[in-house]
């Protein structure tokens, strides 16, 4: 009960922090969302194991005027770790993304990743 209240009271806080950095600063200078439809989490078969995985299409958007360069992508799952990435691509051409990735508004790639545990 009394770390249901610790978690309650620290979201709270963090959350007024967070929305007083937001008025003060602007919106965050890079922001991921996934477009939809979101693909389900799927199951590979490799050597007689079941392997979750996961193809997604990912939109990174900045502020006008002030352009980023993604150097590192990655999927971290709670209890498991970090997911092996495939690949990541351009749906227009189909070709691997160069890095780092340059976005100067919107950019859009697609990630195939696959979980670090097999069922």
């Amino acid at each position: 009960m009394l770390t249901r209240l610790i978690e309650f009271v620290l979201e709270k806080l963090l959350g007024a922090v967070g929305e007083k950095l937001r008025d003060r600063f602007g919106p965050p200078a890079l922001t991921v969302e996934l477009p939809p439809p979101v693909n389900p989490i799927g199951l590979i078969s490799a050597g007689g194991s079941r392997i979750p995985h996961w193809s997604v299409k990912l939109r990174f958007l900045v502020r006008p005027g002030n352009p980023r360069d993604i150097l590192e992508l990655h999927l971290d799952e709670e209890g498991v770790g970090r997911w092996h990435v495939d690949e990541i691509f351009k749906e227009d051409t189909g070709r691997a993304v160069p890095w780092p990735i340059h976005v100067q508004t919107t950019e859009e790639v697609w990630i195939r990743t696959r979980s670090a545990r097999s069922f």
